[in-house]
Protein backbone atom coordinates (compact mmCIF):
# COMPACT_ATOMS: atom_id res chain seq x y z
CA UNK A 1 0.00 0.00 0.00
CA UNK A 2 1.75 3.12 -1.23
CA UNK A 3 0.93 6.64 -2.14
CA UNK A 4 -0.40 7.11 -5.65
CA UNK A 5 1.50 10.17 -6.88
CA UNK A 6 -0.48 10.13 -10.12
CA UNK A 7 -3.68 11.20 -8.39
CA UNK A 8 -4.69 14.77 -9.11
CA UNK A 9 -4.51 15.87 -5.48
CA UNK A 10 -0.94 14.64 -4.98
CA UNK A 11 0.22 15.99 -8.33
CA UNK A 12 -1.12 19.46 -7.58
CA UNK A 13 0.24 19.43 -4.01
CA UNK A 14 3.75 18.33 -5.03
CA UNK A 15 3.96 20.79 -7.93
CA UNK A 16 2.89 23.67 -5.69
CA UNK A 17 5.32 22.53 -2.98
CA UNK A 18 8.24 22.44 -5.40
CA UNK A 19 7.33 25.89 -6.78
CA UNK A 20 7.07 27.37 -3.29
CA UNK A 21 10.40 25.90 -2.22
CA UNK A 22 12.15 26.95 -5.42
CA UNK A 23 10.89 30.51 -5.66
CA UNK A 24 10.03 31.68 -2.14
CA UNK A 25 12.99 30.05 -0.42
CA UNK A 26 15.69 32.30 -1.87
CA UNK A 27 13.55 35.45 -1.89
CA UNK A 28 10.87 35.89 0.74
CA UNK A 29 12.22 33.53 3.39
CA UNK A 30 15.64 35.23 3.31
CA UNK A 31 14.02 38.66 3.52
CA UNK A 32 11.80 37.58 6.41
CA UNK A 33 14.71 36.09 8.34
CA UNK A 34 16.85 39.21 7.86
CA UNK A 35 13.96 41.37 9.10
CA UNK A 36 13.85 39.22 12.26
CA UNK A 37 17.56 39.99 12.82
CA UNK A 38 18.79 36.52 11.88
CA UNK A 39 22.38 36.45 10.69
CA UNK A 40 22.53 37.36 6.98
CA UNK A 41 24.87 34.47 6.12
CA UNK A 42 22.66 31.93 7.88
CA UNK A 43 19.56 33.22 6.12
CA UNK A 44 21.31 33.05 2.73
CA UNK A 45 22.41 29.48 3.40
CA UNK A 46 18.86 28.52 4.39
CA UNK A 47 17.51 30.18 1.23
CA UNK A 48 20.01 28.24 -0.88
CA UNK A 49 19.07 24.98 0.82
CA UNK A 50 15.36 25.60 0.20
CA UNK A 51 16.13 26.35 -3.45
CA UNK A 52 18.09 23.11 -3.80
CA UNK A 53 15.31 21.11 -2.12
CA UNK A 54 12.76 22.68 -4.48
CA UNK A 55 14.85 21.75 -7.49
CA UNK A 56 15.31 18.23 -6.14
CA UNK A 57 11.55 17.80 -5.70
CA UNK A 58 10.97 19.08 -9.24
CA UNK A 59 13.59 16.71 -10.63
CA UNK A 60 12.07 13.82 -8.70
CA UNK A 61 8.63 14.66 -10.08
CA UNK A 62 9.96 14.68 -13.63
CA UNK A 63 11.80 11.38 -13.18
CA UNK A 64 8.74 9.69 -11.70
CA UNK A 65 6.73 11.09 -14.64
CA UNK A 66 4.31 12.79 -12.30
CA UNK A 67 4.85 15.90 -14.40
CA UNK A 68 5.98 15.77 -17.99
Amino acid sequence: MGVDFNSDVWRIFLIILSAILTFTGPTYIVTALVSFNVNYGASMILGLLLFIVGLAVTLWLVRKKVIS
